[in-house]
């Protein structure tokens, strides 16, 4: 892409330009050094890493420990923005290793190190090791009692959460941290910023929240997001008003505002040039293409996702974006008849979302085990240092404790029991298939027995019409309403009603809903071909216009759920 050309002919004319001045340097002293790095590492890092590699080369012949682990690291740090991700990491290993062997040990520098060490492994993918760096940077922070830096070890905490679909928990956290902040004694306008990103993440989450469910948040994603753009300011704080931009293209699209989230993600993408955001942009046109695929431009909406897969395959990092990116650009191509290239991403979309799933599970489960039941384990000690001082100490404890080890021996019991539970549905729900097999093979009855049963020979005669139906599954048409039904039997809405009501024992509603499930129960059984359909897809092919509806509907009939008999399936298969 273009701003990646402008970035590399940026970088060498600053690397030019720094070496042009590296005869100068002899003569600066080591504050000077660090000084002139700091001026120049948020704009020009190329030099910056020059200033800050002199200072290391002054510093590292003597015995200043600190001194040397803090150009290292300033070094890492210059590589870090400079996308030199594996020296960055292996500068920092070698801070960490200096820092550790002192033996009064800096708490802030080993925060620091360790943040950044989290920062490049979330960017390049690898979670896991993340979350290790960052529990380590937390427990630094903790020790230096610095709550700024344990807040922001708990926000990348949290963003991990979200980046694995732990959304509620992340929002929790995030809150939280809105709660520490306000009692943090700094300068309010660092305070007002570290209150956007919180108030930024919250709405995202919500807005992710909303996109892998039915349910929907846009409501509480506006009202955060709202409050951030209150508080940001946009020249101080570039990349929390990008983000909170981003949102609003996304809050947009939610709201099917089309062509003003187009607008505002077009102004967007401007702002993302400029700061060279590959991240922002990414998700700019991944919102363009969704927007102009809803507008049925599928050419215009596969040129934006293009872009934005362009930008996800020359990039070390990893994009959560992704996943929607190629979702989008399968249903675009698919829609403009290209087949082949439809199915293509389909099938990457595919396995992107069984790779998230298996990382999810794993790092969601580090997380709970080695920070949330850390953090227990972490109260659970205060508590008890509080209760030593205490007359009744062993007492509560015990109580606390065995409280503790009653809800996990209640948590396997009533796991168990589920799972029996589950286990006697699910053969019920066979036997019942079975039953309606042999119930279609059996002998229909009959016009003449329809109308020996039933004296009221308008009645029967429309029973008669209703066996029809049902032999020709009409009741599969989505739009099988009670209207559909009557005036297909050339009836009226009130008489089919009654007749279904007197003579069938339940409403038109019910007898529609367990002539589609008992339809699906036979035909997943039997159909080879439904058992590699998503429940959406098993929904609609059954008539049902919402997977949610089916989903309810199957529960109540059969006490399972549709993934859980469609697995049962799948196994005996």
């Amino acid at each position: 892409p273009f701003f990646k050309f402008f970035v590399i002919i940026m970088y060498f004319v600053s690397v030019s330009s720094a070496f042009a001045q590296t005869d100068s340097l002899a003569n600066k002293s080591y504050d000077e050094l660090v000084k002139l790095y700091r001026s120049t590492a948020g704009n020009k890092p190329a030099a910056a890493k020059i200033y800050i590699t002199k200072a290391y080369e002054l510093v590292s012949e003597g015995n200043d420990t600190r001194k040397i682990a803090k150009t290292l690291y300033g070094i890492s740090y210059a590589n870090y923005l400079l996308t030199n991700n594996i020296k960055a990491l292996e500068d920092l290993e070698n801070v960490i290793l200096l820092l550790l062997g002192e033996q009064k040990k800096s708490s802030g520098l080993l925060f620091q190190a360790y943040n950044l060490k989290g920062t490049i492994l979330t960017d390049i993918g690898k979670n896991s090791e993340a979350l290790d760096a960052y529990l380590k940077a937390k427990i630094y922070a903790r020790e230096g009692k610095k709550i700024r830096n344990e807040i922001l070890a708990s926000t990348n905490i949290a963003f991990i959460k979200k980046e694995h679909k732990d959304f509620k928990e992340a929002i929790r956290i995030f809150k939280e941290n809105l709660e520490l902040l306000k009692k943090l004694t700094v300068p309010a306008s660092q305070k007002v910023k570290d209150e956007v990103y919180q108030l930024a993440n919250i709405a995202d989450a919500y807005l992710r929240m909303g996109e892998m469910t039915s349910e929907n948040y846009t409501k509480e994603a506006r009202n955060y997001n709202g409050i951030g753009f209150k508080k940001c300011s946009k020249k101080d704080d570039t990349v929390s008003y990008a983000f909170l931009l981003i949102n609003e293209v996304r809050i947009l699209y939610q709201e099917g505002k089309i062509n003003e989230s187009i607008a505002l993600a077009t102004e967007t993408e401007h702002l993302g040039i400029a700061n060279q955001d590959e991240n922002l942009l990414c998700t700019v046109y991944v919102f363009l293409g969704k927007n102009y695929a809803k507008l049925k431009n599928y050419k215009q909406a596969i040129a934006f996702l293009e872009k934005g897969n362009e930008i996800i395959l020359t990039s070390e990092k990893k994009y959560y974006i992704e996943r929607l990116l190629v979702k989008e650009l399968s249903k675009s191509y698919t829609a403009l008849g290209d087949i082949e290239k439809g199915q293509k991403y389909f099938e990457k979309y595919a396995k992107l979302v069984e790779t998230e799933l298996e990382e999810d599970i794993k790092v969601i489960k580090e997380v709970y085990i080695r920070n949330d039941i850390a953090e227990l384990r972490e109260e659970l000690k205060e508590l008890k240092a509080i209760m030593l001082s205490e007359k009744r100490q062993k007492q509560r404890l015990y109580y606390i404790v065995g409280i503790l080890v009653l809800l996990a021996v209640t948590g396997i019991i009533w796991y168990q029991k589920n799972a029996q539970k589950l286990k006697k549905r699910i053969t019920s729900v066979l036997q019942k298939v079975n039953e309606l097999e042999n119930e279609q093979v059996s002998k229909k009855p009959s016009s003449n027995s329809i109308s020996e049963k039933v004296t009221d020979t308008k009645a029967a005669l429309l029973l008669q019409k209703l066996q029809k139906f049902e032999e020709e599954k009409v009741y599969l048409l989505p739009d099988c309403s009670l209207s559909f039904v009557a005036e297909h039997l050339d009836s009226n809405t009130s008489y089919v009603s009654n007749v279904i009501n007197n003579y069938k024992n339940k409403s038109f509603k019910t007898y529609i809903t367990e002539l589609r499930i008992n339809t699906a129960l036979i035909q997943l059984k039997n159909d080879a071909r439904l058992h590699s359909y998503t429940i959406k897809a098993i929904a609609e092919e059954f008539g049902f216009k919402r997977q949610e509806t089916f989903s309810k509907a199957f529960k109540q009939h059969t006490g399972i759920y549709p993934s859980q008999y469609l697995k049962k399936i799948r196994n005996q298969a």
